[in-house]
């Protein structure tokens, strides 16, 4: 039985700890020896650091969607620079001497870079916005030139180490801020861990939390070669080493978890979604021969709604079955498929399982050249929901078309006993004319004589009256309904409608009655519609001659067409100065057989409004009114646009 050399995680961190205090050991001891090498290891260490990120980043900018990555790699080759430049001016390097406290404010200024990088890191993280990479470069090239001529020219730069008095309280007071900043860009990046990898964003957080330590350790220090620089510089040097690990190591070793992180998300949320839709998708791959001849097919990836369509399992080759079990639906997926691969179109195929009792409605669409993606979908509830639509549609229209006739037939037929009791009413008034004749021959008493002329004269006239008046309104609910009856049956015919021609037409045939009742009558710009224009001219007309009818006579009549396109539709106005409607009779005005004046001098069947309104629903039109009582009103037609 052989062991696990494997390594536990308590294990590697001991190790960890040892190579890290041995590491420390060797450094400390060199610092006393000769400090400013150790001073130029370390610097030189985050400066390569510090370039790599910058390479990985600056590399990968082409295929990473968040540029905050891109950010932090280009502000980290000009904090390594301005380092590297801080190490070459670091006392006793005596290679640049035009100011001995150049290389602290080179370090003070490297710092505000770093953490102010980590915050717009952080910030950009989250945001996911894009920036513009030649301003970035721009941006920070100009701040560093005008920060290195403030400090090895113009001597501009506030003084941080003073050899006498230690460091300045300038100095000190930008490591709290910078620390403070570092600490604050920890914890924006714990906020937005989703973002990273749980390890990377561990590891990021360590090495922020560092940099506070080591930025605190360089407020104590009083000589440039002190301890308290030392042990700040080891905190340097570990602090990078995680961003090392956190970044560059990751890139190699996990792409996915840094640089492609957000590639695996997308991935995985694109993986989740395969797995879990509804419908079935799956991949097929075709192989053609020399002469492109189709040659073979092979089933690359399926979800599981896919194999449930067909009810298979998961592992079992849906060509294979089907090429087993159905070839002929097989012979004509597979016909299809070849022909969308040619064809470099989108089609969809339906077909029948007749064991499972489905219809399924397949649509492809080509991947690549040899590679096309199919999506299957279960179309029998809409199928049957279909079937019931068209059954229920032809049972309301053969109801219609016995409600047409049936109205057609009853107003034909309840014509006829109204003529008869018309035609005996005439005759019992001549029956009465006569019987006065009659009767002014005999001799009566003045007592008899006056009660029977009541009667002739009085009762019955009022009573033929009565059967008169009920005579008339009968006949006109039976034209009315003939008339409806007549408007189903008319043939629609949909075109263009240059309704404004149509307009002045109409205006032009009332002209009598327009100048008769001296109305003002305007036309503005109409724009045409799509309709039937034999029944637009019927709408219109009855609207023109309601608006005529119902003037007001303590004003000059007006009558204005107007038109304004709202979205895909024309709307038309009508609009008058008459004598108005009441807001209770708006929504009444288009029952049919409703007139707001039934008893008014204005004779009218009550079916005129109606008619519009059917009309209108049969050509895809609507009608609504705003009217206010002896103000006037305004009819609108809605009408589908040109």
């Amino acid at each position: 039985m052989t062991k696990d050399k494997r390594k536990s995680p308590m294990q590697k961190n001991i190790l960890y700890i040892i190579f890290a205090a041995i590491i420390t050991a060797v450094l400390y001891f060199l610092s006393l020896s000769d400090y400013i090498l150790f001073h130029s290891i370390i610097e030189l260490v985050s400066v390569v650091v510090y370039g790599c990120v910058f390479v990985i980043a600056w590399n990968s900018r082409s295929f990473i969607q968040n540029s905050s990555f891109i950010f932090l790699g280009i502000a980290f080759f000009f904090v390594g620079f301005i380092d590297f430049v801080h190490t070459i001016t670091y006392r006793g390097m005596n290679l640049i001497v035009r100011n001995p406290d150049a290389a602290t404010e080179l370090w003070v200024v490297a710092r505000y870079f770093e953490c102010l990088s980590f915050l717009i890191f952080a910030h950009l993280t989250k945001q996911k916005r894009n920036i513009s990479i030649p301003i970035v470069v721009s941006f920070f090239f100009s701040l560093t030139a005008i920060l290195f001529v403030m400090i090895f020219y113009a001597k501009g730069f506030p003084l941080c180490f003073d050899p006498d008095k230690g460091l300045t309280p300038f100095k000190n007071n930008s490591e709290y801020l910078i620390s403070i900043i570092f600490a604050v860009s920890a914890y924006i990046i714990y906020r937005n861990r989703k973002c990273f990898s749980n390890s990377v964003c561990k590891l990021i957080i360590v090495s922020l939390i560092l940099k506070v330590i080591e930025e605190l350790c360089f407020t104590l220090y009083m000589d440039v070669y002190g301890i308290f620089n030392f042990i700040g510089h080891i905190f340097k040097l570990i602090a990078v080493l995680f961003i090392y690990k956190a970044i560059i190591e990751t890139a190699i070793k996990e792409p996915h978890a840094f640089i492609f992180h957000e590639l695996k998300e997308s991935e995985d949320k694109y993986r989740k979604l395969f797995e879990n839709m509804t419908k079935g998708l799956v991949l097929f791959e075709l192989e053609y021969n020399e002469k492109q001849e189709f040659k073979d097919i092979k089933e690359l990836s399926s979800n599981k709604a896919y194999k449930n369509i067909f009810n298979l399992d998961l592992n079992v080759d849906s060509l294979n079955y089907l090429r087993t079990n159905k070839i002929e639906i097989y012979k004509e997926i597979l016909d299809f498929i070849v022909i969308v691969n040619k064809g470099m179109q989108t089609r969809n195929f339906e077909f029948f399982l007749d064991d499972t009792d489905k219809w399924i409605n397949m649509i492809c669409f080509n991947v690549s050249s040899s590679k096309v993606a199919c999506i299957f979908s279960d179309i029998t509830n809409d199928k049957k929901m279909t079937k019931e639509k068209e059954i229920l549609l032809k049972s309301i229209e053969d109801k219609n078309e016995e409600m047409k006739k049936l109205l057609h037939i009853t107003s034909h037929d309840l014509r006829a006993p109204l003529v008869n009791i018309q035609g005996f009413s005439s005759e019992l008034i001549t029956s009465i004319d006569e019987l006065k004749e009659l009767l002014s021959d005999i001799q009566l008493s003045g007592e008899q004589n006056d009660k029977l002329k009541i009667i002739l004269e009085e009762d019955i006239a009022e009573d033929i009256s009565y059967i008169n008046t009920s005579i008339d309104k009968m006949d006109t609910m039976i034209n009315g309904l003939l008339k409806v009856s007549r408007l189903g049956k008319v043939m629609i015919d949909i075109k263009k409608v240059e309704v404004k021609g149509l307009i002045q037409e109409l205006v032009k045939s009332n002209q009598f009655q327009v100048q008769e009742k001296n109305v003002e009558v305007i036309i503005d710009d109409l724009c045409p519609c799509l309709g039937d224009q034999q029944q637009l001219s019927h709408v219109f007309t009855n609207l023109f001659d309601n608006a005529l009818k119902y003037l007001s006579a303590s004003r000059k009549g007006k009558i204005k067409f107007s038109c304004k396109h709202v979205g895909s539709k024309a709307i038309y106005c009508i609009e008058d100065n008459g004598i108005g409607i009441s807001k209770e009779n708006c929504t009444r005005i288009f029952d049919l057989f409703f007139r707001v004046d039934p008893k008014g001098a204005i004779t009218g069947e009550g079916i005129g409004l109606s008619s519009v309104k059917y009309i209108l629903e049969r050509i895809n039109g609507r009608i609504r009114v705003e009217s206010e009582e002896n103000v006037g009103s305004k009819f609108f037609v809605e009408m589908p646009g040109v």
